[in-house]
């Protein structure tokens, strides 16, 4: 696994079943990896760009379905965790 840049943040989901990761002004969701034996266990479900500054920390909500990252421009961004139509 190569996240191509400096982690700053990273933040496993309450579920368990994901974790995100902050790299410059990006979040990238990925899978955790599972008890099955796989050839790639860990696999990038989701990136978010938008902050015109480096994003500083995330959380997610309790229910894992959406992500906020706060970021050095002074503004925070609720992400969604899961694919949503027209999002």
């Amino acid at each position: 696994m190569n996240f191509k840049g400096k982690v700053t943040s990273c933040e496993f989901s309450p579920c368990g079943r994901s974790f995100a990761v902050l790299i410059d002004k990006t979040v990238q969701v990925w899978a955790t990896p599972t008890m099955l034996k796989e050839f790639a266990p860990f696999r990038l479900l989701r990136a978010y760009g938008g902050m015109y500054d480096d994003a500083t920390c995330v959380g997610w909500s309790k229910c894992s379905k959406w992500i906020i990252v706060g970021s050095k421009d002074l503004t925070a961004r609720i992400y969604s965790a899961n694919a949503m139509e027209n999002y």
